[in-house]
């Protein structure tokens, strides 16, 4: 198993790095149908985070409310089934909630966005919430884009600065406290200012591989 998949948060309570967490914190306390936007770079967490706010709302498969589509592949009858026949329904497990995760927002069809753009201008069905990632919202039709409540995801050296006391745990457990090798703190850099938790546990498995045996959960 890779370590990114192996270490992703499973609640909202174990996303470390993003101050905007704790918008999304205080709302399952008082939850609403709405639609919110996580924008960021790649490795940031949106997805994780957006899987762990389903988690928190009690929706964890199709079974407890937990809809997932990757928007490049969502189409124009899909779209009207999952917002005009399936989210109305209640789930026959879980507390009522209702959780539609839509990944990588920017890349929908015109078609489809007509779709989403009607969909949102009503009221949700109750107990809705469509959580939608992008790495770029400049792409996004103004339109949809302001159906949305946005929150930015840190990708810069604040989120490194925050992920490495969990990068140095996550070190120690997986080699057996071995010493850190000198070029850890690159680990994670792309480009010159951005920042990905997934690449830097990606790097950091590499590296594991020449001290020892990855424990492969």
């Amino acid at each position: 198993m890779k370590l990114s998949e192996k270490y992703r948060p499973k609640f909202l309570s174990e996303v470390c790095g993003q101050p905007e967490v704790r918008k999304l914190q205080g709302f399952v306390r008082n939850p609403y149908p709405s639609c919110w936007l996580l924008e960021s770079g790649p490795g940031t967490g949106k997805t994780s985070c957006a899987y762990a706010l389903a988690a928190d709302l009690g929706c964890t498969d199709d079974w407890s409310g937990l809809h997932t589509v990757v928007a490049s592949r969502f189409g124009v009858d899909e779209a009207s089934k999952m917002f005009f026949q399936t989210l109305p329904l209640r789930p026959m497990q879980g507390r009522g909630w209702k959780v539609l995760v839509i990944e990588e927002l920017e890349y929908l069809s015109p078609s489809c966005v007509n779709v989403l753009k009607v969909a949102l201008e009503h009221q949700l069905p109750a107990k809705t919430v469509v959580v939608a990632t992008s790495n770029d919202t400049t792409k996004l039709p103004v339109a949809l884009y302001e159906r949305f409540t946005v929150l930015y995801f840190n990708s810069g050296p604040e989120f490194a600065e925050a992920s490495q006391d969990t990068l140095l745990e996550i070190w120690a457990e997986e080699s057996g406290n071995a010493p850190l090798p000198a070029c850890w703190s690159s680990w994670g850099w792309y480009g010159n200012d951005s920042f990905s938790f997934r690449r830097a546990l990606d790097e950091m498995q590499q590296e594991l591989l020449a001290v020892g045996p990855v424990v492969m959960a």
